[in-house]
């Protein structure tokens, strides 16, 4: 029996000199105490009665009103009574004096654990361990279903447990958990499965908390509000376990810089994600030294800075390096070229420049490529994409790239997403874009692409397309406008249509009225004349309608109030409104100027700002009720406003 000293041990020890049966449940129950008043076990200073931790609190502790005026006052009331209650059970059992006959597990020699001071038995102290885990925690869904009276590991939510009852997995994701975490449970030494991720956990992590916790294998803290440096939740030159395989510490508020020796243990990791946080630095890519089977890598939105380190390449079996919306800058690191494994290769809004060169395109098992918003430069024209067969997602969007599109990515039959907007790309649209059967989106904007009704003509035949935005293109071409320039068989499944800022000439395109599936059309921003054509009415799906800066003329028509999307809520909800596969400005030119990256949230509109509309504003304006935003500044309405 190990030696305790006078003031943590428990009553009979300290009166007698001789340990009981139950002597070290007693030690862990004056800890308790200690913890739950921030008193001493035993103060001179205090009355006599009060001197003697145990004497003075035992009597309380089932008298809710008493024991919640014993709790120290320095946690100013935040704690959940509930758990202040269970807390309080615990404590009274450490105290309760074992039957006749009955051996205590420490003295039958169960093996033990050391909690606090006291020897307790393993899954005893695992179970003490998440009690006083749960006391710092609340939630506004419903309290944790972890009663004292029963077995954490056949009745707690959340908790698994091994054949021995040691406690393997603490599961408690989108629980909504209000509070900290606490330093007890990296007293779970078999802890195996750690996920808090989607809760609402703050304050920074337990000193040593991951050196403690020698057989974690999946730690996920992800989509809480935890911060601070992750250097104090390892003792000095600490590290994670070498049974560590994934973490995920993403989108929380840690600052600071990433270690690398943080994962000299780390031969088993697979996943690191460190999104969403405030880490700052250089990117750690020697964790591949340490770390070859890695096959994730996440430091996307973060605080990263200088250049992405040559080191990569160790990880040979990396799948998906995500780097985007940093400082980083420079070129890509030759070696990242040889992760022949690589699925997605994700470094957007950065200032890292060079060449889409041939090594990028040996990379082929990529499905996404997202290099957007860089400084990459070159001809694109020649570039042979042929062996990019997987590759789903292309986006080389906010670049200096020149060139037209190659005619090489029209064999990658995979694409879906194509993004090339905002470049210096010149040229016509090619008919080989009808050959990619899966295309759903594509961006075109500002560049200097010409031929506007070859394009149209070409891109009406993408049976799946659902977002076309082609705004700031086609400079003062005429917009064919024939009804039947484009068939009812035409941009069959089309939901998002921008040609804003090319200042066609010409009218209202009558072609338009054909597709029944468009959701949000803008034609801002153009030369286009004429009055507004009744058959808007009868797009029963749009809901955001930009005609703003044009030369059109005549009455605000009735069939404008008849859209049901703008009409009612109800409404709007049965539309098909897609999940964008990139985010697309929508009225770019407009003062609104938003990023959206589903039709869902963007806002039921009607702009006609700048136009030379006449008359009366129609009373059935009223109608829509479900309408954010209706612009129709700068024209020549005359009368009162509609209630």
């Amino acid at each position: 029996m190990q030696a305790i000293n006078h003031y943590a041990c428990e009553p009979d020890v300290a009166d007698s000199g001789e340990y009981a049966l139950n002597s070290d449940d007693q030690s862990f129950g004056v800890i308790m105490l200690e913890l739950l008043t921030g008193r001493k076990p035993f103060d001179s200073s205090r009355t006599r009665a009060g001197q003697s931790l145990v004497r003075w609190a035992t009597s309380q502790l089932h008298d809710i009103d008493a024991l919640t005026k014993m709790v120290d006052p320095t946690l100013e009331g935040l704690f959940p009574a509930k758990s202040l209650s269970c807390l309080a059970d615990v404590i009274a059992s450490s105290f309760s004096p074992p039957g006749p006959g009955v051996f205590t597990l420490a003295g039958a020699g169960v093996p033990t654990t050391n909690v606090g001071g006291g020897a307790v038995p393993s899954s005893l102290g695992d179970r003490q361990s998440l009690v006083i885990f749960s006391g710092l925690l609340s939630s506004s869904l419903s309290p944790l279903n972890w009663s004292t009276n029963s077995d954490c590991c056949s009745s707690w939510e959340g908790i698994g447990c091994d054949n021995a009852g040691r406690v393997t997995r603490l599961l408690l994701p989108s629980r909504r958990l209000k509070g900290k975490i606490s330093s007890s449970l990296g007293r779970l030494t078999c802890l195996v499965q750690l996920d808090l991720s989607q809760n609402l956990l703050s304050g920074v992590l337990p000193d040593g908390l991951f050196t403690s916790l020698t057989s974690l294998e999946i730690l996920d803290l992800s989509s809480n509000s935890l911060y601070g440096t992750l250097s104090a939740s390892f003792t000095s030159n600490g590290r994670f376990p070498g049974t560590i395989k994934i973490i995920d510490i993403s989108t929380n508020q840690f600052h600071g810089t990433i270690e690398p020796t943080w994962f000299a243990l780390g031969s088993n990791l697979s996943c690191f994600n460190a999104s969403n946080t405030n880490f700052n630095g250089q990117i750690p890519s020697s964790i591949c030294m340490s770390s070859p089977t890695l096959k994730t890598l996440d430091f996307t939105n973060a605080a990263f800075d200088g250049r992405i380190p040559v080191g990569l390449g160790r990880c040979s079996k990396l799948k998906v390096f995500r780097a985007g919306f940093n400082n980083l800058s420079g070129l890509l690191p030759d070696d990242i070229y040889s992760l022949k494994s690589l699925v997605e290769l994700s470094v957007p809004a950065n200032d890292i420049h060079g060449t889409i060169g041939k090594e990028m395109l040996g990379l082929t098992d990529l499905k996404i490529l997202e290099v957007y918003s860089n400084r990459f430069s070159g001809n694109i024209s020649t570039l042979d994409f042929s062996r990019l067969v997987r590759l789903q997602t292309l986006d080389l969007g906010n670049n200096n790239l020149t060139g037209n599109l190659p005619e090489s990515i029209f064999s990658c039959k995979s694409l879906t997403t194509i993004r090339v907007a905002v470049n210096k790309l010149s040229g016509q649209i090619s008919p080989s874009i009808v050959t990619l059967p899966s295309l759903t989106f594509l961006a075109l904007s500002n560049n200097s692409f010409t031929n506007i009704s070859g394009a149209l003509t070409i891109l009406a035949n993408c049976k799946n397309l659902t977002t076309l935005t082609m705004a700031k293109n086609f400079d003062q071409e005429l917009l064919p406008g024939g009804k039947y320039f484009i068939g009812p068989k035409g941009f069959r499944n089309l939901q998002a249509l921008a040609l804003g800022g090319c200042y066609f000439r010409g009218h209202i395109p009558e072609w338009l009225e054909n597709i029944k599936t468009l959701e949000a059309l803008d034609l801002s921003y153009n030369e286009l004349k004429g009055t507004i054509p009744d058959w808007f009415g009868t797009l029963t799906s749009l809901f955001f309608l930009d005609l703003s800066m044009n030369k059109l003329t005549g009455k605000l028509t009735v069939p404008l109030h008849r859209l049901p999307a703008m009409i009612s809520v109800k409404a709007a909800n049965k539309l098909k409104r897609i999940y964008l596969e990139l985010p697309v400005f929508v009225a770019p030119n407009n003062a609104s100027n938003q990023e959206y990256n589903q039709l869902a949230i963007l806002p039921p509109a009607i702009y006609l700002k700048g136009n030379q509309l006449t008359g009366a504003i129609p009373v059935e304006i009223s109608q829509l009720q479900n309408l954010h935003v209706l612009d129709i500044s700068e024209n020549y309405f005359s009368g009162s406003i509609p209630p």
